[in-house]
């Protein structure tokens, strides 16, 4: 297969189909490209030699002589030039727009050739990509779970066994890697922690290195959403010891999850006394985080803290030494600067990789305890986001679709009449070249309409998945939204 260079048909800074808001090149419907964003040049260019295949409102099907199929699109009305199998030359200006808008092309007959290159006019180059198949609504559901906890807290435990659960699938629902190599690697590693025999050696070690992971929530084998998991190390929390690009990317991977999981270990659960359990908790957990928290809203007024779920992990550990009062009071007292907020959803999740390791921690079996419920939490909540977006660019097109109908045309009906009537020919040719240079309302009714369809339609698949992960998290007891305990 034959690589291709292009160069773009629009002046200015090449960017991914994945930041375009638009979902038919964002999901890579239309094949591998590019956009520029923000256009101000005016001009569409041909980049080769060859002749128009399709003129509509706003946009443009080209073919090469040697077969390229370049579909290019404007977010703007557009001025063109050219009709269906008009022969154009490379270089040849083929459209123009008024406004600053993005424009995206891309290869629609992608399949047929190897890598495909854009070249910025006068500047660099952008390989060509295929977009996420999960991007919706014109965006890349670009969703990210950050986990956070002591050092021996189990968080990787606890993504071992989350996984080892939900891949083979809980009540409809199941978790995919999206990488397979990943995926073995995740069941080898459960396996060897499923192991009796190994004891203490069944645990995995602690890590110094983040560790991210992709995944999909699944239900029925339909793709909810993807999603990001990047668990930090407990160390990268400490100020003396990490980093300031470590706490620089554990600051902007909070601020850009979807949900923060915070763990804190069972173990520090364990003691004669409520006071001796919240002296633990503090000691090995909250000292480290709670700070780094504080210094992490202050450097962020204005943006809003993520929900969080504050995980205990082996809860069988604890379990006969705590109850949900005692947690509740344990947990408010350690982090009391998180729960003073007045913007914070909080939730605390027990969580186990089975009851009989309370037994015997080395040789217990497994059987898990709310592994689900956090990722469920998290994804609920990219949900609720990703509606309100599609909700306002249903808005939109439904304003651009009012403006379009109260277009006027450029004279009166009386003095078109008159006009037409003193010098037919000249309005003759001012209608013919006005139906070449500019889309009709209609045409652009119709591209506006188009989109709130497919928007209508995710956003309705959206709902039921939102929905039906609102029943699941009415398992959680205890709730804590803006400055309340919910009952």
């Amino acid at each position: 297969m034959r690589n291709i260079i292009l160069t773009a048909p629009v002046e200015g800074r090449l960017v991914s189909l994945r930041e375009v808001n638009d979902a038919d090149f964002s999901s890579g419907r239309r094949g591998r490209g590019a956009a520029v964003k923000n256009c101000q040049s005016g001009k569409i260019i041909s980049p080769f030699n060859g002749h128009v295949l399709k003129v509509f409102g706003n946009a443009i099907s080209i073919v090469s002589n040697n077969g390229i199929k370049l579909f290019i699109q404007a977010d703007c009305a557009l001025n063109t030039f050219v009709v269906e199998n008009l022969e154009i030359e490379n270089h040849q200006v083929i459209a123009t727009f008024d406004n600053c808008c993005d424009v995206m092309f891309a290869v629609t007959n992608q399949s047929e050739f190897g890598n495909i290159e854009f070249e910025e006019i006068g500047g660099s180059s952008i390989k060509a990509d295929t977009p996420d198949k999960n991007s919706k609504g014109g965006k890349s559901l670009d969703t990210k779970l950050t986990i956070l906890g002591e050092t021996g807290s189990g968080k990787t435990c606890y993504l071992l066994g989350m996984y080892y659960e939900m891949s083979a699938g809980r009540d409809g629902y199941s978790i995919i890697a999206t990488d397979r190599d990943e995926s073995r690697l995740l069941v080898t590693r459960f396996k060897n922690l499923k192991d009796a025999s190994l004891g203490r050696a069944r645990f995995p070690e602690p890590t110094d290195a983040a560790q991210k992971y992709k995944f999909e929530l699944q239900h029925a084998f339909n793709t909810i959403l993807p999603f990001e998991w990047i668990d930090y190390p407990g160390g990268w929390l400490d100020a003396s010891k990490s980093a300031g690009s470590e706490l620089d990317e554990v600051e902007n991977s909070i601020y850009n999850s979807s949900a923060l999981f915070i763990c804190i270990d069972g173990e520090n659960l364990i003691a004669d006394n409520t006071q001796d359990k919240i002296d633990r908790v503090r000691e090995k957990c909250s000292r480290h985080i709670s700070p780094y928290l504080g210094r992490l809203a202050n450097n962020n007024r204005g943006k809003k803290f993520p929900p969080v779920a504050l995980i205990i992990t082996k809860f069988d550990l604890c379990n006969r030494e705590t109850d949900e009062d005692e947690i509740r009071l344990i947990l408010e007292k350690c982090f009391s600067p998180l729960f003073e907020r007045d913007d914070t959803f909080i939730v605390i999740i027990p969580v186990s990789l089975g009851s009989e390791l309370q037994d015997d921690e080395y040789r217990g079996t497994f059987k898990p305890i709310n592994l689900h419920l956090p990722i469920y939490m998290g994804i609920w909540f990219a949900l609720r986001d990703y509606m309100r977006d599609y909700e306002k660019q249903i808005q939109n097109e439904r304003e651009n679709i009012y403006k379009r109908s109260n277009e006027e045309n450029t004279f009166s009906e009386p003095v078109r009449k008159l006009g037409k009537a003193l010098f037919p020919f000249a309005f003759d040719v001012f209608d013919a070249v006005q139906a070449i240079r500019k889309p009709s309302t209609s045409d652009l009714k119709q591209i506006s309409e188009d989109k709130i369809k497919r928007l209508q339609d995710e956003l309705n698949a959206m709902k039921k998945s939102y929905e039906r992960l609102e029943r699941e998290l009415y398992s959680i007891n205890l709730t804590y939204i803006n400055g309340r305990w919910r009952k």
